[in-house]
């Protein structure tokens, strides 16, 4: 089997890793501060480096398809630049590829109506709105969606929401780009 990356992913991993050293690395003390008063509000040295990520199109690199910009990389295309964003804990916000927000855009990309694909994924893509994940409940594991009991009935026009959540994912208040 040949494991060589596409000439696309190659380039692509280049210029991240590159942009990594040039202007992730050198934030990371400052932006990760545990004193800074306002830890709620996106630091302004980030809000600079994810600018330039989308300037120089190393924006929402996770999107399979493409579009608003992305690559459209497969999942043995992405998975090495994913292991380079990783090495900080700044990285996958530094291309707007974090968590949940990566995930819950890709199924709003699929699957969400024109209108919700308007108000809810075009503010992700664009990196101006953050999303939230309710996974854990407590009887079960937590990291296992496969195993949850909250379920979603539709009655008439609307959904009913059965359940327990324990902790949600990214639910604290923030100030975006």
């Amino acid at each position: 089997m040949d494991f060589s990356l596409s000439p696309k992913s190659e380039d692509l991993l280049k210029r991240v890793s590159s942009f990594m050293d040039e202007n992730v690395y050198p934030v990371e003390k400052e932006v990760l501060a545990p004193e800074r008063a306002d830890a709620h509000e996106e630091h302004p040295r980030m809000k600079d480096v994810r600018a330039k990520a989308k300037a120089q199109n190393l924006w929402n690199l996770f999107l399979p398809k493409e579009r608003i910009g992305s690559p459209g990389l497969n999942n043995y295309e992405y998975a090495p630049i994913c292991e380079v964003m990783g090495r900080s804990p700044l990285g996958a916000r530094a291309f707007n590829c974090m968590a949940p927000d990566t995930g819950n855009m890709e199924i709003v990309s699929e699957f969400g109506t024109p209108d919700q694909r308007k108000k809810w994924l075009e503010p992700c893509l664009e990196g101006t709105m953050r999303t939230c994940f309710s996974m854990t409940e407590p009887d079960t594991a937590g990291s296992d969606p496969t195993l949850l009991k909250t379920r979603a009935v539709r009655e008439g026009d609307y959904y009913v929401i059965n359940g327990h959540k324990w902790f949600t994912s990214n639910a604290i208040p923030r100030v975006s780009t």
